[in-house]
């Protein structure tokens, strides 16, 4: 669990590093406009080229969510709309966070399912996949009216990750298999053994959880793109319009003719 095994400390690097990407991440989101733009375009493009020379080089096709979600968020950005860079901005933020605190938890998880160097290089992948998912949120102010696109692309993404696994001959058990079928839980509880009642509480489960990561995408986008408050309007204004009076010490002042 958290902070132990042989990689104990994978977890603990993970921790401060979704804090500060957080803290980064915002702060760039919400008022560093030009540099937003370029890292947005300079991490689609660099997604797109390794990911795209991965395909060619192992000759696999991507059918993983974090897979399929580099491509998404490279394709959002380069083409954007309202509507999508809400769905980009999403799959960015769950399959970056999702991975990441997974490996704050459960590190050995990782370690056991590949290599140091394959490991070291997802969790730098997916943590920009969050670290993006911050970025797109800022360049467009989204409306509950897309929401919409985004149960549409989960049951497209099941769709085709079910028929890429029937037609490439894929038999490795991977995360979304095991998300999509509930054997999830058995990465931590190896002999456990579902029932109904369990199949019930799960679904139920990934349903609110998923409309929790939503919800939370919303309400991010709100936060980047609230108004400035009052006093500072109002800070701009007295520069603009002479009141004769300032209006953060309370002193008359004579205007200046």
């Amino acid at each position: 669990m958290i902070f132990t095994g042989a990689n104990w400390y994978f977890g603990l690097i993970q921790a401060l590093l979704l804090i500060t990407e957080i803290v980064f991440g915002l702060t760039v989101a919400k008022s560093r406009p030009v540099l937003r733009k370029i890292l947005l375009v300079a991490v689609a493009v660099w997604f797109l080229g390794r990911k795209i020379g991965e395909i060619i080089a192992n000759n696999e096709v991507p059918f993983d969510f974090s897979a399929v979600a580099y491509f998404l968020v490279s394709f959002v950005v380069l083409v954007p709309t309202r509507q999508t860079f809400f769905l980009g901005s999403f799959c960015g933020f769950i399959a970056g966070s999702l991975y990441t605190l997974s490996m704050i938890v459960v590190p050995e998880v990782h370690f056991s399912r590949a290599g140091d160097y394959t490991v070291v290089n997802a969790m730098f992948n997916h943590n920009m996949l969050l670290f993006i998912s911050f970025l797109m949120s800022a360049e467009k102010k989204f409306s509950l009216r897309d929401v919409h696109w985004i149960p549409m692309y989960i049951i497209i993404y099941f769709m085709y990750a079910l028929l890429v696994k029937d037609n490439f001959n894929i038999t490795n058990v991977t995360t979304t298999f095991q998300i999509l079928d509930g054997s999830i839980i058995n990465i931590v509880f190896p002999d456990f053994i579902p029932g109904i009642a369990y199949y019930i509480f799960y679904y139920v489960f990934a349903i609110s959880l998923l409309s929790g990561f939503v919800t939370a995408v919303y309400c991010i986008n709100k936060y980047l793109h609230r108004p400035e408050p009052f006093e500072v309007r109002l800070r701009q204004y007295n520069g603009i319009f002479d009141f004769g009076y300032n209006f953060y010490d309370n002193r008359a002042v004579l205007p200046v003719r």
